[in-house]
C-alpha cells in the first residue's frame, strides 16, 4: 500500500485533490452536506465548473446548488442520530 491517507473528505479542502472530475467532487459535497457540513472552497470549485460547462452566470449556478445543499444538510442531525443507534 503505503502513501500518505487522506484525511477525511468533510476535513480536506478542494484544493487537496486538484484533479478530481466534477462527478467527483459532487460525490465529495453531497458527503460532506449529508453529515450537515459545508466546504466554501468545495462549493465555490463545483459552481465554477458547472458555470463554465453549462454556459450559465456563476450566481445561477450556486443559487440552485446552495437550494441543493441545504436540503441535503437539512437533516443531517436526525439521520446522523439514526446512523448512531446502529453502530457496525
Amino acid at each position: 500500500a503505503g502513501g500518505a491517507a487522506r484525511p477525511p473528505l468533510e476535513k480536506a479542502p478542494c484544493s487537496t485533490y486538484p484533479r478530481l472530475a466534477l462527478e467527483d467532487l459532487f460525490v465529495v459535497v453531497a458527503d460532506t452536506a449529508w453529515k450537515g457540513k459545508r466546504s466554501k472552497e468545495l462549493e465555490e470549485r463545483i459552481v465554477s465548473l458547472l458555470s463554465q460547462a453549462l454556459g450559465k452566470p456563476g450566481w445561477e449556478v450556486f443559487v440552485k446548488l446552495d437550494e441543493i445543499i441545504s436540503k441535503l444538510a437539512a437533516r443531517a442531525d436526525a439521520r446522523l442520530a439514526w446512523q448512531g443507534r446502529y453502530p457496525i
